[in-house]
């Protein structure tokens, strides 16, 4: 435990000197750089934060972890294949998710180390962790609606945002030497990828899929990269974002943002710029906008997983927040997904978890009353009833 405290001190030191060299402006920032990507002790201390441990197995000796902290070359190649998994999205369509071995996760983890001191973090950015996450962004999101006495938001997402970045451009933002970034954070073509189904898939469907969306992989950052918010937040999205007149009323998270505005005609104003911006042929782009909408706060607001809405003056003009719209549709999936893999008998105190779980997470910003309580109950049970009569073991008329 003292080697592995005193590589996490080393490490800490590194980075602080790193951090005062980049105030300074001084340039051995390049210097450090290289120091921090070959330093054995960082190499430990990333290994240590990023390794999985098996709790049915002896945990790691320290012998074993310095063996392994002497593999890792971040300027070489890693000849380690990355896996690609098909997460389902609540609208049915698969997301390519790639889950990476021990040696790129710990590299991954140093690089981010050193790109948090290089690049600024911007405070309407609610991935930063510390920021509060998608309640964070909702509150902060309502804030700028009552302080400012905002009548409209408008909101939009990036399609395929990891994958849309362009990859010749990424050497061009990262403040990293181009073997690293190459190596540790990009997938390259002669990169193995190895292929697995989702859990309940169908194997024939799996393939097909797999085979339009292997190339897709290849492009952009990818998406299950430890640095890959880091990258979309700190090095594409927010430069972008703070440069524009409406930055103090922005918010971010992930590749959805929101910006409040006086009148439906600036809201569509925003839009126009923000179109301009991100759908151009920067270093990063070109950034094409997917969903978009133009919201009225008296009625209500869809952002992240929440639901804003501003009551009338004479009730004091506050913000109340419920569920979004996407937050009933995936809880109404993920019931029937409960349901479905539950095994029999189980079913409905697996359902009954699941359910006090999901209201708990948006607490306390929503707390459901009577009515609430009623319509989710219903739409419990209306995803149970679809469920039960997809149960493999009912038998059918």
């Amino acid at each position: 435990m003292d080697a592995l405290m005193k590589a996490g001190i080393e490490l800490h030191g590194l980075l602080e000197k790193l951090a005062r060299a980049v105030l300074a402006g001084k340039k051995k920032i390049r210097y450090l750089v290289h120091t921090i990507l070959n330093s054995p002790a960082a190499k430990l201390s990333a290994l240590v934060r990023t390794i999985h441990y098996d709790v049915d197995m002896p945990p790691y000796t320290l012998t074993e972890l310095l063996r392994r902290a002497r593999f890792l070359f971040p300027y070489a190649r890693i000849d380690e294949p990355v896996h690609l998994r098909l997460k389902e999205k609540d609208s049915g369509e698969l997301r390519p998710v790639m889950c990476f071995g021990w040696q790129r996760r710990a590299l991954q983890k140093l690089c981010g180390d050193i790109l948090k001191v290089l690049l600024p973090a911007y405070s309407f950015d609610f991935m930063e962790k510390g920021n509060g996450g998608a309640d964070g962004a909702a509150q902060y999101l309502g804030a700028i609606i009552k302080e400012g006495q905002y009548d409209f938001v408008i909101t939009v997402d990036i399609k395929n945002c990891f994958r849309s970045v362009n990859k010749a451009g990424i050497e061009q933002l990262l403040p990293l030497p181009a073997p690293v970034t190459n190596n540790v954070l990009l997938i390259l073509g002669d990169t193995a990828i190895r292929k697995e189904p989702p859990a309940g898939g169908e194997t024939d469907e799996h393939s097909l899929h797999t085979s339009i969306l292997e190339a897709d992989t290849r492009q952009g950052i990818p998406q299950g990269s430890s640095v890959s918010n880091l990258f979309m937040s700190r090095a594409v999205l927010g430069p972008l974002l703070n440069a524009t007149p409406f930055a103090d009323r922005t918010v971010l998270h992930g590749d959805d943002i929101a910006v409040a505005a006086k009148t439906a005609t600036e809201a569509e104003a925003i839009y126009q710029t923000l179109r301009s911006l991100l759908e151009n042929d920067g270093p990063a782009g070109p950034l094409t906008i997917g969903f978009h909408k133009i919201w009225c706060v008296d009625m209500y607001v869809n952002f992240c997983k929440y639901k804003l809405r501003r009551t009338p003056k004479v009730f004091g003009a506050e913000i109340r927040y419920s569920p979004a719209t996407r937050s009933y549709d995936r809880y109404e999936h993920n019931v029937e997904k409960i349901y479905l893999q539950a095994p029999d008998g189980e079913e409905g105190q697996q359902v009954t978890q699941y359910s006090e779980a999901w209201k708990k997470a948006f607490y306390p910003l929503w707390q459901p009353n009577e009515l609430a309580e009623d319509m989710l109950a219903v739409t419990t049970m209306n995803a149970m009833s679809n469920a039960w009569k997809k149960k493999p073991h009912v038998k059918k008329c």
